[in-house]
């Protein structure tokens, strides 16, 4: 969770629970143009969308504008190219689209197409912030956390995560976790982090999958629980995340086969209850 896409894939987040973190996010559009083009490309043909996406956006219309940002952006039907998706978010930044604003924030973080320039992902983060966007309240938060492109300040940090919390932002929930565990910009406060990891967990997200495990592990916060702890692992491994594979093979070496079998067991459960039965 870098750039606002239009599909339900994201490129890998980065460290600090993923700064400027790649989605895709859907918009619409009123023009029969775009709305053919739409069709055309939700069933992923792409190159064929491509030419009344551009007669839609020509003609105007700031989700097509963004669409064809994306599109460049992910080298749909087109060849990859940052600086034409940055002439086409630019222009739907003029209209006020906040999901452009969102990913002219992330371009001049990184330097997709552009020179890196702190000052303007600031600039357009806080305009898409401002609009209520809850990746633009997340991203924001971490340039404050980390003092990127604006002066470091925990408690404006913590403040937009917490807004970004009430869309159910999962990033947020763990990264304001993890402040209330260092006592950052308040006072130490584990009942309340463990609950914001267990809400991210149940919501799929694997690194607070691993920050609980490892805190059911060791008992920090909560009563020991090697199972439960191994448990949540062995769910973040199963998505892939390099902590969580490191951990599960440590954890079960210091257990017994009785407890691994019953941790595995109720990962799996879990996982089939889609976190019903955690």
């Amino acid at each position: 969770m870098l750039l606002a896409s239009a599909s339900a894939r994201t490129l890998p987040p980065l460290i600090y629970v993923g700064y400027l973190c790649l989605g895709i996010i859907f918009s619409s559009g009123a023009s029969a143009s775009y709305d053919a083009a739409m069709s055309l490309y939700n069933t992923q043909e792409y190159a064929s969308a491509l030419v009344p996406m551009r007669v839609s956006a020509s003609n105007g219309n700031e989700d097509a504008q963004y669409m064809l940002g994306i599109m460049y952006s992910f080298a749909q039907g087109v060849s990859q190219d940052y600086e034409s998706a940055h002439w086409w978010y630019s222009l739907a930044d003029l209209q006020g689209h906040a999901k452009a604003q969102y990913n002219l924030g992330v371009m001049y973080s990184r330097g997709y197409g552009v020179e890196v320039d702190l000052a303007k992902a600031e600039n357009f983060t806080r305009k898409a912030s401002d609009q209520g966007l809850p990746d633009a309240h997340y991203n924001l938060a971490v340039m404050y956390a980390e003092g990127k492109g604006v002066a470091k300040n925990i408690l404006k940090a913590n403040r937009l995560y917490q807004r970004a919390i009430e869309q159910k932002h999962t990033g947020s929930m763990h990264n304001f976790g993890v402040h209330l565990l260092e006592g950052l910009g308040s006072e130490t406060n584990y009942p309340k982090a463990i609950n914001l990891f267990k809400r991210a967990a149940k919501l799929g997200y694997a690194l607070s999958q691993t920050q609980l495990g490892y805190l059911y592990f060791n008992g920090l916060g909560v009563p020991k629980d090697p199972v439960k702890g191994l448990a949540w692992t062995i769910i973040a491994a199963k998505q892939g995340n390099e902590t969580a594979i490191s951990n599960q093979s440590l954890y079960e070496k210091n257990m017994r086969s009785r407890q691994v079998t019953r941790a595995v067991k109720d990962a799996q459960t879990c996982i089939e209850s889609s976190y019903k039965k955690c």
